[in-house]
């Protein structure tokens, strides 16, 4: 049997870190994270980040052309994405 990726634990305990609100309940099935919207997307984010190494950074022309940039290239405020890949092609 091979070993999870990531385990039922460190997924709680990113949750924990990142969660708006968290109830504790002796039933590990009962206990609830709260998520605001940000606070949902930085869990996303570290669980991918966790499973799928660095996030590779992209920006686009606004038709579904996208190219790899270094991070200090990314810009939000023009078409760009942030993606994860279990695998990733040599260039």
């Amino acid at each position: 049997m091979t070993e999870p990726i990531l385990t039922r634990e460190e997924v709680e305990a990113l949750a924990h870190r990142i969660c708006a609100r968290y109830v504790h309940s002796e039933n590990v099935h009962l206990r609830q994270y709260t998520f605001g919207i940000t606070t949902l997307e930085q869990f996303a984010s570290a669980v991918l980040e966790k499973v799928c190494g660095e996030p590779i950074y992209q920006i686009g022309d606004g038709n579904e052309l996208w190219r790899d940039v270094e991070k200090d290239d990314f810009d939000l405020a023009h078409h760009a994405r942030i993606v994860y890949a279990l695998t990733r092609s040599k260039p």
